[in-house]
């Protein structure tokens, strides 16, 4: 992908982002581009190589309104491996599809969720095909679902001061690698995940754990930034039940 230097037809999508630094920080892993303007109220992505302007714009919570999917169209294989390469090497999960039939097509892909739940498919175009791809029976579209409101830190990222929502207004708190991170104050951290939560919220912690101690363990890849990646289960437990006793 390459940065636009002059005036052409380009797709644009503005999206509302509850967190603005993260935003940029996935956008940015996500395009291989620097943003072209940047402010407290709104941040620009401009790319000729596809022809994107992207606009991240800080809402106090995103929606994502009528958009159902945002897609990318890359040139080939190479291209769609490198790009799900570099976000997974940066902690960001990504789920592949080869061979897929859909809209008439059949594609390679892959799929990815920024830091606000908006999905990306970055795909290559293999072959035309005379179906959908779907079932041809029209049937009446379910009813939408309620906004689930995710607030998710992976350990790749800095530890926040605050959880960037308001009291009981967080359906999930998803920690990816969190709790093996060097926090200073462990017990203060997840009692602001447990203040975002709403009522019959939960908090979903994936992470490093052993059934007993060990020193200095030799990880590969991520792993080897893990901070606290010698805490026992029963450490982590303890330290999970402090913090509910202390917001009970």
């Amino acid at each position: 992908m390459s940065v636009a230097t002059e005036a052409v037809v380009t797709f644009q999508v503005n999206l509302n982002v509850t967190d603005l630094t993260r935003s940029v920080r996935f956008y940015r892993t996500l395009l291989a581009a620097e943003p072209s303007m940047t402010g407290s109220h709104q941040v620009r992505f401009e790319l000729a190589d596809p022809p994107l302007t992207l606009v991240l714009v800080p809402a106090a919570q995103a929606s994502g309104g009528s958009i159902n999917h945002v897609g990318l169209r890359l040139s080939d294989s190479s291209v769609l491996v490198e790009v799900q390469r570099r976000l997974e090497a940066a902690g960001i999960a990504t789920q592949r599809q080869e061979g897929v039939e859909c809209c008439y097509a059949r594609q390679t892909k892959f799929w990815v969720t920024d830091p606000d739940c908006n999905l990306w498919e970055l795909y290559v175009l293999e072959d035309d095909i005379e179906h959908s791809g779907f079932e041809d029976v029209l049937r009446l579209a379910p009813a939408p679902a309620a906004i689930t409101v995710i607030w998710e830190h992976r350990l790749t990222e800095p530890i926040p001061p605050r959880v960037p929502h308001v009291d009981a207004s967080v359906d999930e708190v998803r920690l990816e690698g969190t709790l093996n991170a060097k926090l200073e104050d462990p017990a203060a951290f997840l009692a602001e995940c447990f203040r975002v939560l709403r009522p019959g919220g939960k908090i979903v912690a994936h992470g490093l754990l052993g059934e007993h101690a060990t020193e200095d363990p030799k990880l590969p890849g991520l792993a080897a930034r893990a901070g606290r990646g010698r805490d026992t289960r029963r450490a982590v437990y303890r330290r999970l039940r402090r913090a509910v006793l202390r917001e009970t």
